[in-house]
């Protein structure tokens, strides 16, 4: 019985090792996968050889517009906000206040003012902070999305 219970015991050591090589081993493959799609996404899907020689191109320069910057009355029209612009203010009014309440939250519990340390840093805290000045831009949107009664 002994030497049973010896044999088990070695088995164990051994096999301990084996499972942290083998999730090593694992990790170091994902992570490799991961860098290979990465080096992927910025290639050019279709090759194709290079000219031997490039011809310029003689191009008009784009005419400038000034309808971009410029607009009549108390605010932008709504197509500035981009994605945004069919977003109600009544949407965006509230969701600036979550992200205000969140962010406001973070930077407070960071303890910007003691002494930063790695254990002292929180990084969900740091990533939630970045949530105020988001929420000052959708405050924006709200007020140009109110002043054309949307």
């Amino acid at each position: 019985e002994l030497c049973a219970a010896t044999n088990s015991a070695a088995t164990r050591e051994l096999q301990t090792p084996v499972r942290v090589a083998s999730l090593t081993a694992m990790a170091r493959t994902l992570l490799l996968a991961a860098l290979c799609a990465t080096a992927a996404a910025f290639t050019s899907a279709g090759r194709r050889a290079l000219p031997t020689h490039r011809a310029a191109a003689k191009r008009a320069p784009a005419a400038m517009t000034m309808e971009d910057t410029y607009w009549e009355g108390e605010a932008p029209p709504s197509y500035v906000l981009g994605n945004l612009a069919g977003a109600p203010s009544a949407l965006l009014g509230p969701v600036s206040g979550i992200f205000l309440i969140i962010g406001l939250y973070c930077v407070s519990a960071s303890q910007l003012g003691a002494p930063l340390s790695a254990s002292s840093v929180n990084p969900f805290y740091i990533a939630g902070s970045l949530c105020v000045p988001v929420s000052w831009g959708l405050h924006v949107a709200a007020w140009i999305q109110k002043k054309n009664d949307m």
